[in-house]
């Protein structure tokens, strides 16, 4: 059973309730993941992201703060919300390579049929781009 099958039947049954801000979340993160799809080519002809969400601490009516993505083109965007943009998703990838590196040792360590090696896991990305520019 598919997370949107379930989802259905726990609003068909009642199981969950939706509000507008909740309604109002699914939207805004439908557009972010249209947003990070959005691809340009640069005048070096790369292909590249063209709208770029930074982290930006927001304080509200009540003084609460908070933290929400603000997002720009790259052909606006400014060099302030460049480096936080950029930083921000580079911290991203660093916890997703710390995150695969954890999850591919405790499958080695707890579930890997004795009989098969040991998953190795290279994070030197080094190669896979010279491949890349090779094949350009």
């Amino acid at each position: 059973m598919s997370s949107k099958e379930v989802a259905l039947w726990a609003l068909r049954t009642g199981r969950i309730q939706v509000e507008d801000t909740d309604v109002a979340k699914v939207i805004a993160n439908r557009m972010a993941d249209a947003w990070r799809k959005e691809e340009i080519t640069d005048k070096q002809g790369r292909v590249v992201r063209n709208k770029h969400a930074a982290p930006i601490s927001r304080i509200d009516d009540e003084g609460k703060e908070s933290q929400e993505f603000v997002w720009d083109n790259l052909e606006t965007i400014s060099y302030e919300h460049a480096v936080l943009s950029f930083s921000n998703r580079r911290g991203g990838i660093r916890d997703d390579v710390e995150r695969l590196r954890d999850d591919s040792a405790s499958y080695n360590d707890n579930h890997r049929p004795k009989s098969r090696p040991r998953i190795q896991m290279n994070f030197n990305f080094e190669a896979d781009e010279d491949e890349d520019a090779g094949a350009a």
